[in-house]
């Protein structure tokens, strides 16, 4: 089976499905997002580094609009140039690949209900978030030419540890 025919198949199963529900009380979630990020102090502008978040969210509903969840998640971070950027003399432009292991507690209050009295439209949700530092690569150039010693010293000074706030609003069109 080619790579086209399992896209397919696994997006069937994510957007076609029901939610998976043990009880009333407790909801499992797959999540699939991308994330579009930048490194504060790396001298470039722009969120252009694409990463692919992946993970399970798991959720105790305490009342009927309001429950508390845990994300297990893998993130892709990281930075890059633009690609006007590199036409540049004598900057150094660096491309940064940070790849993160998180877990999230995450309070979630649910309001608006539908018309139909079966879905909240809305949320409001704040929470806190550890992850852990998987693996790193970096790569810098200088007028189109490798600057290796600049990036063994820079490789070994990431963080492992990254804690994040979490704050957020939903809109839900479908139950679904």
């Amino acid at each position: 089976m080619n790579d086209i025919y399992r896209i397919f198949i696994v997006t069937l199963f994510l957007f076609f499905t029901e939610g998976g529900f043990a009880q009333a009380r407790f909801k499992a979630t797959a999540m699939v997002g991308l994330n579009l990020s930048q490194i504060d102090g790396d001298r470039q502008e722009g969120y252009r580094k694409r990463g692919v978040s992946l993970g399970l969210d798991g959720s105790i509903y305490l009342r009927p609009d309001f429950d508390i969840s845990t994300e297990l998640l893998y993130n892709k971070k990281g930075a890059q140039p633009a690609s006007d950027d590199k036409s540049r003399a004598n900057m150094i432009h660096s491309n940064i690949s940070l790849h993160y292991s998180e877990i999230a507690l995450i309070l979630n209050y649910h309001y608006n209900p539908s018309s139909s009295k079966t879905y909240y439209t809305n949320s409001l949700f704040a929470g806190l978030s550890y992850g852990r530092l998987l693996k790193s690569t970096t790569s810098m150039i200088r007028n189109n030419q490798p600057v290796s010693t600049l990036e063994s010293e820079v490789t070994n000074q990431y963080n492992p540890h990254d804690f994040s706030f979490i704050v957020g609003w939903s809109q839900l069109f479908t139950p679904r």
